[in-house]
């Protein structure tokens, strides 16, 4: 069952784990590139580039856990999924398993951004922007999960979620 689960949440997701990677390149990139031409009038040092990764990662954990379950009600093939046999345990656990995954994915691809932009200037700044990637991905997707289970429509979960977020 578990296959059959991270099968049918890699194609419900992957449009929107390209879209949030592409999004999340652009942002990053002009970002630095809008900072290393001095438009903020200040000396860049990345720091403004690695916040925006972190909060992006953050934000990208948050709409995947929205996703997990609001969008099978939205779907409606909830009813569907609860009548397979086994607990729904495994279920959650096969949904949170995709959703780190997926976070986890997008952390590799925000990461390697970073270090190819030249964002880190020593190791310890890759260690904390990376740590902090993943407590708030974990937390993002953790928080947009719980929403999910409570939600009924995915925009309406990722927007209780931000509210629960801040």
């Amino acid at each position: 069952m578990m296959p059959a689960i991270l099968w049918k949440e890699y194609r419900e997701h992957r449009m929107v784990w390209t879209v949030l990677a592409l999004i999340s390149a652009a942002s990053i990139l002009s970002l630095s590139r809008m900072a290393a031409a001095g438009w903020f009038g200040t000396q860049f040092d990345g720091k403004d580039g690695r916040f925006l990764a972190v909060a992006l990662a953050g934000v990208y954990a948050l709409i995947c856990g929205a996703m997990m379950l609001a969008g099978e009600y939205e779907n409606r093939t909830m009813s569907y999924l609860e009548a397979l046999p086994g607990f729904r345990r495994r279920l959650w656990e096969g949904k949170f398993l995709a959703g780190i995954l997926f976070t986890l994915g997008q952390i590799v691809l925000l990461m390697s951004l970073c270090a190819a932009l030249s964002l880190f200037r020593k190791w310890n700044e890759a260690a904390w922007t990376l740590g902090a990637m993943l407590a708030l991905g974990l937390f993002g997707l953790s928080w947009g999960m719980l929403f999910s289970s409570l939600g009924r429509s995915v925009m309406s979960v990722i927007l209780l979620a931000l509210a629960g977020y801040m």
